[in-house]
């Protein structure tokens, strides 16, 4: 009986600090994993590649990835996350959003230092605590 009056105060201890966490944690959003071939797409956020092509100048990937989200003014930060070693891909420039109502195109373009042919996910970070 006197162990378990010990283990409550700190089981509460445990969970409060937790909560406490998870709270000031950043808001991500993922897309579904996508390759870089024009109309690879997935359910996640309803990305969907529009066009791959290639920098003359650097030979880096150029992909356009129409991504239909209301706020994108709220993100932070955007991650092309490999899905062979599930961690980020270097970019050569950042991400531009594109936003062009006249042609109803909504979404990213991205500079990416890697050939074509591999799959990638996006990661919409969103730093603001809510």
């Amino acid at each position: 009986m006197k162990n378990k009056q010990k283990f409550i105060p700190l089981s509460l201890l445990f969970i409060l600090s937790f909560n406490a966490y998870a709270i000031d944690a950043p808001k991500i959003l993922e897309t579904d994993w996508l390759k870089t071939e024009v109309g690879s797409s997935g359910e996640n956020l309803g990305a969907k590649v529009e066009s791959v092509d290639i920098l003359q100048t650097s030979g880096a990937t150029i992909l356009e990835i129409s991504l239909p989200l209301k706020d994108i003014e709220s993100i932070d930060s955007i991650e092309v996350i490999s899905k062979v070693s599930d961690e980020p891909i270097k970019q050569v420039q950042p991400p531009e959003w594109i936003d062009d109502y006249e042609k109803d195109k909504q979404g990213l373009r991205l500079y990416i230092n890697k050939k074509t042919g591999f799959e990638f996910r996006l990661r919409l970070i969103d730093n603001v605590k809510d």
